[in-house]
């Protein structure tokens, strides 16, 4: 596709190739691809909504919304673009469709667009006349049906809440990034989303483009903006979401049978934060192992240990030796874990391989640590080493030097993206609830939540943290959303009553008696269930 090259702003005729004549009776044209701006097909009135990608065989280049990529960018140079309704625009951005290839992008934007050739280029198309088209890739097939004219995707699953992972972005660093005139104006159009209803952000176009309402002072621009700041309401997610049917993974069984059977373990205590861990590192698949601990004692850690153990049991693995620090508690344990060999090292020998491991989890650690725009309460402490342990076994490992994931060497089972690096520990997500009722019209579908740590099921479920309740969920459904003020308070809230507590608990009995209040108590209570 192209433009006429005799209207190109950019380039002189000596500049572009002549590919074709058009010829009839009035004029005669040359069509010619222009180096300096390249065109695509969009459909006029088309807007995007929950992850909706056309596959159009009349594009040269694939434009995506950036909340569907990841490593969204700036460009080093902006890309001109022309459609047929003869408007153009700049990509200022680029960014990674993961499992298909780099695209451009834009703010501005509001329609998804691949490129069909480029598509057919990586992958197999099967194409059914009139009806779909199915795009093969190496984990998933993708269906592009057919609705009205256009072959469209469901592509939701690709949904981040913010380009990029590893940090949670607040709604004050959003800001920060557009001036005092753009954040009042993306104000004022987030006030009429929700006066329209918290719709979406294709309704709230409609309602600025359509000319319905008179005297509508929000542009297109205002309203984008107020989604990339803002994100989608809470209101919105809490009332729309419904129930998804989510899919398994495949069991590879021969990336588990490429490893011997039979493992060795290197043991040892670690602290962080004052708190006690059992750590355990197979050395064989390279798989870590981290359970919390409430003291040294020999009971404490031959729950621990044999715990490890059961892990690499279910799975068909069996565990030869131990090798532990010469340490109080560890002699006792001889003879008491079935199937395996307590090796007791010298006094004041160590197990480099296990120390260097250890110091790498404790960098990652301090590193989320460092990122989260809220207090850490003391009790989400274990979860942050269970996800530290988890980013760890899905990395390739130089012990077992395969290539093979440890987590995917235990399981056989390779993780989605979409479920295990789609969020990070400390996002703000709205988790489905499965007790709501779908016949509810005032039932709230999700609840506010915080992401812990990944389970590693088949369903790609995490272990989030209930804001209301303070208790922990295991979901599988979830949305991403910008962590607002309202949660940074909570959770600075969370580790304050966390603080009180603990220095009620140091004072006198009668002097506890005497001071506690009733908020205190009942977060007391919730800590014992």
């Amino acid at each position: 596709m192209g433009h006429y090259a005799s209207n190109c702003p950019e380039q002189s005729d000596e500049e572009c190739d002549d590919v074709n004549v058009v010829t009839n009776e009035k004029k005669s044209s040359y069509i010619k691809p222009c180096k300096a701006r390249r065109a695509f097909l969009a459909t006029e009135g088309v807007t995007q909504e929950d992850g909706i990608v056309i596959l159009d065989n009349g594009a040269d280049l694939s434009v995506i919304m950036p909340y569907l990529l990841s490593d969204v960018r700036k460009a080093r140079r902006s890309t001109p673009v022309s459609t047929l309704a003869g408007t153009e625009m700049g990509l200022e951005l680029e960014g990674d469709l993961d499992g298909f290839f780099p695209v451009k992008s834009s703010t501005n934007i509001n329609v998804s667009i691949l490129s069909f050739s480029e598509v057919e280029d990586k992958f197999d198309i099967t194409y059914n006349p009139r009806v779909s088209m199915v795009v093969h890739m190496p984990e998933r097939d993708v269906t592009f049906r057919r609705v009205k004219k256009l072959y469209v995707a469901d592509m939701s699953d690709w949904m981040k809440a913010k380009p990029g992972i590893g940090l949670v972005t607040t709604v004050a660093e959003k800001e920060s990034g557009y001036s005092k005139r753009e954040v009042a104006r993306a104000r004022e159009a987030r006030l009429l989303i929700e006066n329209a209803g918290h719709v979406s952000q294709r309704d709230a176009l409609e309602i600025v483009r359509g000319g319905n309402v008179q005297g509508v002072s929000v542009t297109a621009d205002d309203v984008m903006r107020a989604f990339d700041i803002y994100g989608q309401s809470t209101a919105y997610v809490q009332g729309r979401t419904t129930a998804q049917k989510q899919a398994r993974l495949h069991v590879d069984k021969s990336l588990r049978d490429s490893f011997k059977k039979q493992q060795d373990l290197h043991s040892d205590i670690m602290w962080v934060n004052e708190q006690t861990y059992f750590i355990s590192l197979s050395v064989n698949i390279g798989l870590m192992m981290c359970s919390g601990m409430p003291s040294t004692h020999t009971s404490e850690i031959g729950l621990a240990l044999q715990g490890h153990v059961n892990v690499l049991k279910s799975h068909g693995y069996e565990v030869g030796t131990v090798y532990m620090d010469a340490q109080r508690g560890v002699t006792s344990l001889k003879g008491q874990i079935l199937g395996a060999v307590i090796d007791e090292s010298g006094a004041g020998d160590h197990t480099p391989i296990l120390d260097a491991k250890i110091r790498r989890l404790k960098e990652m650690i301090r590193s989320v640590h460092a990122a989260l725009p809220w207090k850490c309460p003391q009790q989400m402490g274990p979860d942050l080493v269970s996800y530290s342990t988890t980013r760890h076994n899905i990395r390739p490992s130089t012990c077992n030097g395969s290539g093979v994931a440890p987590r995917v060497a235990l399981t056989g089972m390779k993780p989605r993206y979409q479920k295990e690096l789609s969020i990070a520990f400390g996002d703000y997500c709205e988790c489905r609830d499965p007790a709501a009722q779908s016949n509810d019209a005032s039932a709230k579908r999700t609840t506010p939540c915080i992401a812990l740590y990944p389970v590693g099921n088949s369903t790609g479920s995490w272990v989030f943290l209930n804001i209301d309740t303070r208790r922990r969920v295991r979901r599988s459904q979830w949305k991403k959303m910008v962590t607002t003020q309202i949660i940074i308070d909570r959770m600075n809230g969370m580790a304050d009553d966390e603080i009180t507590l603990t220095t009620k608990r140091k004072l006198p009995k009668m002097m506890q008696k005497q001071n506690i209040t009733d908020l205190e108590r009942m977060v007391s209570e919730e800590g014992r269930d």
